[in-house]
């Protein structure tokens, strides 16, 4: 593919995913409603940005709380590899939200539905999770965390759509 047509095709993506996220686009806490103008979208000033979606929200209360991790896996899951944390208002069946990044690369995500608005993840007294969780890419998860090259995803272009879908109660 030429780089004509690569940018072309990252311009098509960029326009795809803001007007998909035009109706509510977040960035960090801040909420923009009704951001239909590239003039009102936070990720346009950036070069890269995640339209992520999250699936299988059950319940419109608390915060979505999204860790963006570099590409170092002894890092990922932990603060050594944290690049950002997004909340944002949890909205029932699909939450979206906006998460721009300064270079293309390879990250990974990790997020949990916070639904006391607490700001920690939850866990039982045997320290599995209490609250919904997800990791990109929806790596099959047994007894422990999945490897970082389970949730790797390459950040090439102006736009990159990533979908996690929620699981646990």
């Amino acid at each position: 593919m030429n780089t004509g047509t690569r940018k072309a095709l990252s311009l098509y993506c960029a326009i795809t995913a803001l007007t998909l996220f035009a109706p509510r686009l977040v960035v960090g806490e801040e909420l923009i409603e009704n951001a239909s103008g590239l003039e009102n979208n936070p990720c346009i000033e950036h070069p890269y940005f995640i339209a992520l979606e999250v699936h299988n929200v059950r319940k419109t209360v608390g915060l979505i709380t999204v860790d963006l991790h570099d590409d170092n896996p002894d890092g990922f899951l932990n603060k050594a590899g944290l690049v950002s944390r997004t909340r944002q208002k949890a909205e029932s069946g699909v939450t979206r939200i906006c998460i721009p990044v300064e270079a293309s690369g390879t990250f990974a995500i990790a997020i949990y539905h916070d639904k006391d608005a607490n700001q920690k993840f939850n866990k039982n007294w045997l320290g599995l999770p209490s609250e919904p969780y997800g990791i990109s890419n929806d790596p099959k998860i047994v007894l422990s965390a999945p490897p970082h090259h389970k949730a790797a995803f390459q950040v090439e272009g102006p736009a990159t759509p990533v979908k996690v879908t929620l699981r646990g109660k």
